[in-house]
């Protein structure tokens, strides 16, 4: 009777343990539910006291009811504005790109304290070889200027456009190197694209500069320094074909280069940030057309200043600018040779 009991006993006591256990295991998943959900309640309602004391102390931006931190609108960089701006409304950040303007002209990097540098220094050099180195030189070789022969005075002048040319792209360099202009895509130069039909288009436009620059000679004829076309054309009309071949260089290669360089690869762009892009074109092509120092080819260079910048900026190509000079310069010599009179 008593092992029965103690069996009873026993049997009871493992189905209350089996029982307990049932019961204890569902309670603990509860459990560990609950447990789950208040820690995420409690994290939540963390970061709800945290947006809430950051708002008391940053406004809300413009970008959203939920973005925290001064408002991206009146930030002074328009780049981190725009970053800034991306980030409160959470859209993906935008892959940085060209820094192009509207108007396709690329933005320059330096301010107008750059351009005033680098034009006067430029223009000192063009003053200073011109007007004191060479006749320095000739002097102290004892050569007479007046003196020289047809072909001297050609080869003078490929000296002069030469030492021009170089030192107008060392300026260049030596002032703008530290702000890498070419990987901003400044001075560009490509050859794939249809710019030699804006060439061809735009050389249309020479007999009526050329009819311009008749018309000036009427209207300013009495100019300081009105022998040089003169001299030029008695130049071309010896024969020499050295003499032929230097003019020809000098005005079809080097002045070209150097003078789109720092018309309208350095100028009519950095001009263009402080103003809009007709009034850059009009200032860089009177100040083109002034540095030539002559009244009667005042007018006409103008004009061609405006065509090489047109085309500049259709093209964003320094190419067709340096062509249609080139051409110009040559129609002007083959003129001044086939003009009767």
């Amino acid at each position: 009777m008593s092992s029965s009991l103690h069996q009873l006993r026993l049997a009871s006591c493992r189905e209350c343990s089996t029982s307990y256990i049932h019961v204890l295991r569902p309670s603990n998943r509860c459990h560990l539910v609950v447990g789950r959900r208040d820690f995420q309640h409690q994290r939540l309602h963390r970061a709800k006291v945290a947006g809430n004391d950051a708002a008391a102390v940053y406004p809300p931006s413009d970008e959203g009811a939920g973005s925290l931190g001064p408002s991206t609108r009146d930030h002074p960089d328009p780049a981190l504005r725009e970053s800034l701006g991306r980030e409160c409304s959470g859209q993906p950040a935008k892959q940085p790109s060209a820094n192009i303007s509207q108007e396709g002209l690329p933005k320059v990097p330096w301010g107008l304290g750059k351009v005033f540098q680098v034009m006067t220094l430029w223009l000192l050099a063009y003053i200073i070889i011109g007007h004191v180195i060479v006749p320095l030189i000739l002097s102290c070789l004892g050569v007479d200027r007046l003196e020289l022969t047809v072909r001297s005075h050609a080869v003078l002048h490929l000296c002069l456009d030469l030492s021009q040319l170089i030192i107008t792209l060392s300026i260049l360099w030596s002032c703008l190197r530290e702000f890498r202009p070419l990987s901003l895509g400044l001075f560009p130069v490509r050859l794939r694209g249809l710019w030699p039909l804006a060439v061809v288009l735009c050389c249309a436009s020479f007999p009526l500069v050329d009819w311009l620059a008749h018309q000036s000679m009427g209207w300013f004829p009495f100019e300081p320094d009105a022998s040089w076309a003169s001299n030029l054309e008695h130049s071309l009309s010896v024969g020499d074909w050295v003499t032929n071949v230097v003019y020809f260089s000098v005005v079809s290669l080097c002045a070209p280069i150097w003078e789109e360089a720092i018309f309208r690869g350095f100028l009519l762009t950095s001009l263009a940030r402080y103003m809009p892009t007709p009034a850059a074109v009009a200032v860089s092509s009177v100040v083109f057309a002034s540095c030539h120092f002559r009244m009667q080819t005042f007018l006409p260079l103008l004009v061609l200043g405006v065509v090489f910048s047109g085309v500049f900026i259709r093209t964003k190509n320094l190419i067709p600018p340096i062509l249609l000079h080139s051409a110009w310069n040559m129609y002007v010599l083959v003129t001044l040779v086939l003009r009767p009179g």
